[in-house]
């Protein structure tokens, strides 16, 4: 059953990254608000998903405080830095350079709990890097624009996520977690960028309309994935199989973008680098 649930969980996650790519192309709309409604969307899924996965209770033991304020920071970081560097890239390339979370997890590790990084580490994360520019080269050409940058550094704020994720699947409930941490996105978001946000709703009323609409559908996938993924870690026997089948959705997401974004400009060096990037979380997971 968990392997279901870890599929679930693959195709949810190259759907959301597609999905966040048709979001930004149809509504021109900026970035932060583009990412405000996703939040906003996002927590209603989470309140309405909530009697399913053991209830919303809004418990928060004191030793979870910190972890939980640290989770708010990086995805709300992630989370801005994603929306402003997949405006300027195809779908395809962002799937390949946001798999470097896999990099920065395993620093973090490093860093924070000590781990040690083998041979097969450093060399996947060699071949990471290969699979970064491989999509970013351009015919005869390396370009890296500014897009390639916010997505990097939002996949290190990913990364710090994840590691205090961890933290709190063991003091808070699910459905807590994920409507606090889309709330504390939501709330920081609409609080910094709020001028921006009242603008976009002020005089653009019918792109904001679109916008609702693209970003409900967006924050299910985005909802179903963590859904899906803490549900295959509950069951799976070990739950690094599942950390390495869910870097499959780089093929995946690709996979999708071709399909619907029909983004076939450079297609053999697109899948080329996608199944890079997973032979190398692979090499960097082991």
């Amino acid at each position: 059953m968990w392997l279901v649930f870890t599929l679930f969980s693959i195709m949810s996650r190259a759907s959301y990254g597609v999905l966040t790519k048709v979001l930004s192309n149809q509504t021109h709309i900026d970035p932060m608000t583009q990412t405000f409604y996703l939040m906003v969307a996002s927590i209603c899924w989470g309140i309405l998903l909530s009697p399913f996965i053991g209830g919303l209770h809004l418990v928060i033991p004191p030793s979870a405080w910190m972890p939980l304020t640290v989770a708010i920071l990086t995805s709300t970081l992630g989370n801005i830095w994603y929306f402003k560097g997949i405006k300027s890239l195809q779908s395809a390339s962002t799937q390949v350079i946001f798999s470097s979370i896999v990099i920065w997890n395993a620093l973090l590790a490093w860093l924070i709990l000590g781990s040690r990084l083998g041979t097969s580490q450093i060399l996947g994360v060699l071949l990471l890097l290969i699979a970064i520019l491989l999509a970013q080269y351009q015919g005869k050409r390396l370009h890296i624009n500014r897009g390639a940058w916010y997505i990097l550094a939002s996949a290190v704020a990913f990364a710090g996520f994840q590691i205090t994720s961890a933290a709190l699947s063991r003091q808070i409930a699910t459905a807590d977690y994920l409507v606090i941490t889309y709330a504390g996105n939501a709330l920081l978001i609409g609080i910094y960028f709020a001028r921006t946000i009242w603008s976009d709703m002020s005089h653009r009323s019918r792109r904001t309309s679109d916008l609702l609409k693209t970003a409900v559908i967006t924050g299910a996938a985005s909802i179903l994935y963590n859904l899906f993924a803490f549900i295959a870690y509950a069951h799976a026997p070990d739950p690094g199989i599942v950390v390495l089948l869910l870097t499959t959705q780089v093929i995946a997401g690709v996979m999708l973008s071709i399909i619907f974004l029909h983004e076939h400009d450079h297609l053999k060096t697109k899948l080329g680098a996608a199944s890079l990037a997973v032979i190398a979380a692979m090499l960097i997971k082991s």
